[in-house]
């Protein structure tokens, strides 16, 4: 049963270090996306 919840919580672990990523890279987008148009 123990191994079943740790693969559930590495499962987790990974969704979350994987969306958390995905946020900083939308984060980091919207950076370079401003310094786009500031040469409008």
């Amino acid at each position: 049963m123990s191994d079943f919840r740790d693969s559930i919580k590495n499962e987790l672990n990974g969704l979350i270090s994987e969306g958390a990523s995905l946020i900083v890279s939308k984060e980091e987008g919207k950076k370079v996306f401003k310094k786009l148009n500031k040469f409008d």
